[in-house]
């Protein structure tokens, strides 16, 4: 979901979607709630964060909670890492409802994150001014 509100707010974003536990495709319910924003990541996977380990980036924004000891390092020039501490979508326990209707509550709480840090270090909305262009 992060990858895709950070292209929705800017196309010409370079965003890259990476963990720790990759998964080939996108959890359902995430595509759904996704798709009612008019936000399409069903064709949208994670990619193996030791793939990215070595290149540079702006930021490093980690969405989920990760335990210290599995965070990876990284030895490209980071510019800044972001920690936010959501939960992992794919870990919601309970009936079908109720899981649709805590991802969508998820989805517009890293919705509002995301917006508030884009507005305040990518683009400054008042001055049309961008400051960065890459994040993983």
């Amino acid at each position: 979901m992060a990858e895709g509100f950070l292209k929705s707010f800017d196309r010409d974003l370079v965003v890259f979607s990476a963990g720790i536990s990759p998964s080939l495709y996108v959890q359902p319910n995430a595509v759904k709630v996704m798709k009612e924003l008019k936000i399409d990541i069903s064709d949208n996977f994670t990619k193996d964060v030791n793939f990215f380990i070595h290149k540079s980036f702006d930021y490093v924004i980690s969405i989920c909670k990760i335990p210290e000891n599995r965070f990876p390092v990284f030895t490209g020039n980071i510019g800044e890492r972001i920690y936010f501490e959501f939960e992992d979508s794919s870990l919601i326990e309970g009936m079908p409802y109720e899981i649709y209707d805590r991802i969508k509550e998820l989805r517009d709480e890293i919705k509002t994150a995301l917006f508030q840090f884009y507005s305040q270090n990518i683009f400054n909305v008042e001055k049309n001014i961008y400051k960065i262009k890459s994040l993983i």
